[in-house]
């Protein structure tokens, strides 16, 4: 069973304020992710740990925590990581969460592929294939 610990001192997050940050990022996020975004405004899960496959391999990590919006916190803020990372992401795919180690989860917004999770690891940057 998965839980979801609440951001300490994360503001709520409105209709309103959810629409501006889409709005200012020029981006839609999924009805099912606004759910999450608009009941909770980010967390930290348990259980954290997730296993996918990377080049044929099974690797894993973990999520710390899935951000925030309107979060002023860099660790915790979808904004920041947002214009931190925007030059460096995938188009078309917006950060959700990061691991301990500071690589970042994204949810893909493409047509093809919307609303599927990939994990971006920050030491790869330099041979990232969009």
């Amino acid at each position: 069973m998965t839980t979801n610990r609440p951001i300490e001192d994360a503001p709520s997050l409105t209709e309103a304020a959810l629409r501006g940050f889409e709005k200012k990022h020029s981006l839609q996020l999924p009805a099912d992710y606004r759910d999450f975004l608009l009941s909770s405004n980010g967390a930290f899960p348990t259980p954290d740990c997730v296993e996918f496959e990377e080049a044929g391999r099974k690797s894993a990590s973990d999520v710390f925590c899935f951000f925030a919006i309107g979060d002023k916190r860099a660790g915790v803020s979808m904004a920041w990581h947002c214009e931190t990372y925007a030059d460096r992401i995938p188009k078309s795919t917006v950060p959700i969460g990061r691991d301990s180690g500071g690589n970042l989860w994204l949810l893909s917004l493409r047509s093809a592929d919307a609303g599927s999770i990939y994990f971006w690891d920050h030491g790869s940057f330099d041979t990232f294939d969009e």
